[in-house]
Formats: C-alpha cells, structure tokens, sequence
C-alpha cells in the first residue's frame, strides 16, 4: 500500500509540473565540419512532429549560437569547431497549444575531424597539405607535373621508387625553391591593382575612395603579430585573439584570417580591408570618437590574408539575447541598448559622406568595446549565419552566394543595388532585433522564407510585425525606414534625431510607472 502511494504522488507531480515524464537527454553528434543547414536531430518524435501549433525554443547552452531549431528540429546555424566547443547541452522548451511547456534536454557531442579547420602558426602560415585534406592546396600537383620534373630537375630524377605520396611533397618543395630562385623583383602596386580590379566590378565609389598606396600604407609583418586562441568562426574567416608588436608595444587584437582562397573570399577580403582603409584614411575620421570599428593594419603578403582589428568584449546580439533572461526590466534595458543604436547611426552618417554602402547592418555585426561603444564591423566578411533562409544566385554569376535576406532592402532583394539608403532599411531591421531582444526576424504570414516569396511580400508592403513589449513610437521609426522608396527613408542624422526623442519618452514613461508604484 505504501509503495502504491508513493507511486501515486510521483505521477501526480509529474502531472502538476510542466517538466516532460521523460528526463532522459537526447543525444546526438555531428561532425565539426557539417554544412550549415545540416539536420542534427529532432526534439519531438515522429508521432509528435504531426502535432499542430507545437513550437520549440533553445533556451539555453548554445553559447556560440552554432545551432537553430526550426519546426522542433535542430540544425547547423554556424560552422562548429571541436576546439572552441566538443559538447554543447542544449535545454529546449516545447510549447503545445494549450500553453503547457515542456523541458527538453539535448547533448550535441560535436566530432572532431581531422585537418579542420586550418592550422596556424605564429607566422600566420597556411601549412601546405597534399591532397586537400584540410581547406585548398596552394597549388595541385598531378602525376604528369611529376614525370615533366622528373626529366628536367636532377633533384628528383631519384625519385621513381619512392611512395607517390612523398614524391607529390618534394614536388611541392621544388616548385616553391625554383619560383623563388626566378622570381624577379614585382611592382608594389600589383597586389593593389589585383584588388582593386576585383573592387571595381562590385562597386565604383569605393575604389573612387582610395588613394594610390593605400593597401602598402596598412601592410604589417608576419613577425610582429603572435597569434592567440580561436574566438570565432565563419565560412570565410575565422577570428583569433592575437598581439601585435607596433613601435615596442604590444596592442591587443583581433585577428581575422581568410579560411580559403577562392574568388568569392578573396573579393569579401578585399571589400573588407578596402572600406575600413577607407574610412580610415578620410581627414575627419577620428579613432577615438568614430564608431566603425579600428583597423590596426593587414597582412597580404603572406597566407593566409589577415584583417587586424581593435579587440573588444563581444557583440551586440550575445548582449541582447543575455538581457532577454530579464524581462522583468525589459524597459530599462530597452532604454539603455537604444544608446548602441545612436552610435551605429553616427557610423552610418560616417558612411554616407565617403560614400560607401556596408551591405549587411545587423546585430551580429556591431560590437561592444570595453568602453561600452558599438562599433559596426564586418564590411565584407559577414555572410557566414543565413542558414535559416534560401540562398538568392548571384546576378554576376552562376554560383550560388549566401545573402542576408531578412534584412535587405526591397531593391536589394530586386536587383542586388547596395547604396546607404538601403544601409537604412537593414538598420530598421537592427532596430527590431533590439526591441525583441535578440530573436531573428520572423515573417510570421510566411510558413517557408524564399528568395522569390519574400520579395513578393515586401512589394505588396507587408513588413515586420511589431515586437512584444516595443513602444508604438520605436516601431513607428522602424516603418519609416522601410519605406519603399529609397529617397523617402530617413537620413541617419534624422533616426538619431529620433531615436534620442524615444529614449526621452521610454524614460519619462518608466519614470511615471516608478512614481504611480
């Protein structure tokens, strides 16, 4: 009888509560170099995944934000690294119908694999590796370049009996120390002209911008710079914590490092460092007040390609979504992160003068410095977390290329036109990012995002609901930054302007609460 009433008082606890009967965490693994997008497990079962209305959340450890969930599955949001995180615990609430919440727990043991990513060393060296185990091979050596080497080098005349492997390694080794032994002393404006030549089929007034020698004026040594631990990872860069040695002193930085060389990267590399030399190089720009993060130099001349940034604490997007665990304070907080937006204006206003178009404003790409400035960042680098969406193909190619979709502008979307009007429309976006606090914009009329479907929508003037808890006047300036029209958006002095005045109002409305209470 007694071993029926406990029984009976664990059931009716379990009934009580919205934790889930069964406590035991999903497992799953994956390895570290899965595609993003790729399905890592389900948190319903089969029969539950038919279940209408049934939503589902990851409310805690994902601390890199490498995973998402879509209709209770979860999937590949951000490249993994086995050395940045091999398990990540992951707590998932599954909301039903009737409001009832149940806990899910699942364990995501990421698989380390072999090469990947790319290791470095403290020169900033790409090691090369034969046959492409890990990243590109600067160069391919086939059988045929053998046997040619073969006849002609004496080195390797020996060679015949000796594994293909080891014979394609010294090959490598010949090429390099003949090419060096031949080569003649180059132009200094070649690796210059190359990337302006790749700059001027995206965008004239950029390479308009730049003044002859500007990519040798920012060129820094492989000796001076020591690499740190690995902070971030994107499909085409990765960031390290490193130490740069400028006039004996050593300034922190972070180090942003080109994954692969193919074309596609090389031009994001080079709108990267060319837009930050840009800005500058500009006479009115002033590090110590500019809110457009501060470049140290770059390292071109040696692989891979490197972009060395002022170190900061972490990005706005981590910071909205810890605030988001304190709703009870949701005004204040709102309030105060408004500042972030004010700054990123002020950049944008920087922007507009040059003028250069930064293609890809969001909350991912501002970041906090120690002195609790956003700076924006990211000019070229970025596209590495649109997993959730459609690729559009590329007009200029044939290849597809991941786009921020959720944030462009309706003739970006249209026809691939990046101008600071369309900066706007994307800082409208970063500014409902911030009144949901950090949750990803959601076309709630919309079951499935699509290149072709969210342009339709966008020109029948449908646009991004407002946010829980935003004030009426903060989603008005939202609307007025979508405008269809790209003259009739407003100027970033005006949602300065604007944003000042909601923080004025947020204010004087939590000081009326405050004082009714």
């Amino acid at each position: 009888m007694q071993t029926f009433k406990t029984l009976f008082s664990l059931v009716t606890f379990l009934a009580l509560s919205n934790v889930a009967c069964s406590t035991t965490p999903l497992y799953a693994t994956v390895p570290e170099n899965a595609a993003i997008g790729r399905n890592v497990t389900s948190v319903l079962t089969t029969s539950q995944m038919g279940e209408d209305d049934v939503q589902c959340e990851i409310v805690e450890g994902d601390e890199h934000g490498r995973f998402m969930i879509t209709t209770c599955r979860i999937t590949v949001a951000r490249p993994l690294d086995y050395d940045v995180s091999p398990m990540y615990n992951l707590r998932v609430n599954v909301t039903r119908p009737v409001g009832k919440v149940e806990e899910r727990r699942v364990d995501i043991q990421v698989q380390e694999v072999e090469g990947y990513p790319p290791v470095y060393n403290d020169t900033c060296a790409m090691p090369v590796l034969v046959g492409g185990k890990s990243g590109s091979p600067i160069f391919d050596v086939t059988d045929n370049t053998i046997e040619i080497m073969e006849k002609t080098a004496g080195i390797l005349s020996i060679t015949s009996r000796i594994p293909d492997s080891l014979r394609k390694s010294l090959a490598l080794v010949v090429l390099y120390m003949r090419k060096r032994a031949t080569r003649v002393k180059q132009d200094e404006g070649l690796e210059e002209a190359q990337a302006l030549l790749e700059l001027t089929s995206m965008e004239e007034n950029l390479t308009q911008s730049l003044k002859p020698g500007w990519l040798n004026r920012w060129e820094r040594k492989t000796k001076d710079l020591t690499l740190g631990q690995l902070i971030g990872l994107g499909t085409f860069a990765h960031i390290r914590k490193g130490h740069l040695r400028i006039d004996n002193t050593k300034v922190t930085v972070a180090v942003k490092s080109v994954r692969t060389e193919d074309r596609q990267c090389y031009q994001a590399f080079c709108r990267e460092v060319s837009a930050l030399i840009a800005v500058h190089e500009n006479q009115e720009h002033n590090n110590r007040t500019s809110n457009i993060v501060r470049l140290f130099g770059v390292i071109t001349k040696s692989t891979p390609k490197c972009v060395l940034l002022e170190d900061t604490r972490g990005d706005l997007l981590q910071l909205l979504k810890q605030l988001k665990q304190h709703p009870q304070r949701r005004v204040l907080l709102l309030n105060n992160v408004l500042r972030y937006a004010v700054h990123i204006s002020r950049a944008l206003e920087e922007l507009r003068h040059l003028p250069i178009a930064h293609g890809d404003v969001a909350a991912r790409n501002v970041l906090i410095s120690g002195d609790d400035v956003a700076k924006l960042t990211d000019f070229g680098l970025a596209r590495d977390v649109y997993s959730t969406i459609a690729p559009a193909a590329s007009t200029k190619t044939d290849a597809e290329e991941l786009l921020p979709l959720k944030w462009m502008a309706l003739e970006s979307l249209k026809c691939r036109q990046f101008t600071c009007e369309s900066d706007t429309w994307s800082f409208g976006v970063l500014l409902w990012e911030i009144a949901a606090f950090g949750e990803e914009p959601n076309y709630q009329e919309m079951v499935r995002l699509t290149y072709p479907n969210l342009v339709e929508f966008l020109r029948r003037g449908m646009r991004l609901l407002k946010p829980r808890g935003c004030p009426n006047r903060l989603y008005d300036v939202m609307r007025s930054c979508w405008r269809q029209e790209p003259s009739a958006r407003p100027t970033p002095e005006e949602l300065e302007q604007k944003l000042t005045e909601c923080r004025h109002e947020i204010d004087f409305q939590f000081m009326e609460k405050e004082t009714t209470v």
